[in-house]
């Protein structure tokens, strides 16, 4: 082989090995390359999981934080509601109670006023047991007077009867005992001798009638309390005197 052949191929190897150099530093750039974005790659992904992390926290948070809002305001409501029903219990709970005691003052003045007027009644034939307190409905001006004065609170009985007995004896110029005959009991001398018992016993209700009336006078209205009571106090008059 000659020199020139020679150094063409010595040339041609030393070509070789510098393209094979150069060839290495490429790889070795491309690896170092590669490292390099694993690196970013890591990192990137590190800081992607704790964004996510961060993300599901805040969003964890803001979850507590709504249902405990709603948890607050559900317990607010319920003891609105509660507070609610403890007035409305409270305000039936008065009504009912004021009407009880409505009734009961109703049923205490029912019962004092038959009281007082049985009194009154009694002290009436007390004073004029000869005269027949039925009688009086036969005279409507008498009885007329009596229904509209006649209180047990107001006139007794007997400021009534005799106011009537006394206007009557002025009118018709007649002794009183003679005006008072006519409601003498049946079979009783004439007061003055003249003159003449009317009436008999009149409209009353039977001694059971009598009982259970007076039972139920307290609990009676008002309208049932004016539709009986005249015929009861007839029936108590009636009744007190056998």
């Amino acid at each position: 082989m000659n020199l020139e052949e020679k150094n063409k191929t010595t040339g041609g190897i030393e070509n070789d090995d510098t393209q094979d150099n150069e060839f290495l530093k490429e790889l070795e750039l491309l690896g170092k390359e590669d490292s390099a974005n694993e690196e970013l790659n890591k990192t990137l992904t590190e800081e992607e999981k704790q964004r996510e992390f961060n993300r599901k926290k805040e969003e964890e948070r803001k979850a507590k934080e709504l249902a405990e809002k709603e948890e607050k305001a559900r317990k607010e409501q319920e003891e609105l509601e509660l507070k609610r029903k403890q007035e409305e219990e409270l305000a039936k709970q008065k009504e009912a109670e004021e009407k009880a005691e409505l009734e009961k003052e109703k049923a205490s003045k029912k019962e004092r006023l038959q009281r007082l007027a049985s009194e009154d009644i009694k002290a009436f034939k007390e004073k004029y047991p000869d005269i027949d307190i039925n009688s009086f409905k036969n005279d409507a001006d008498l009885y007329k007077q009596i229904k509209t004065r006649w209180s047990p609170e107001g006139e007794s009985l007997v400021e009534v009867y005799e106011s009537h007995i006394d206007f009557v004896s002025r009118v018709s110029q007649k002794a009183k005992e003679d005006v008072a005959s006519a409601y003498a009991k049946k079979g009783t001398p004439s007061l003055r001798g003249s003159g003449s018992s009317s009436g008999g016993i009149g409209d009353i209700y039977s001694e059971d009638d009598v009982k259970r009336i007076a039972k139920k006078m307290p609990t009676m209205t008002q309208k049932e309390y004016d539709a009986v009571i005249d015929k009861y106090l007839r029936s108590v008059a009636f009744y007190s005197k056998k």
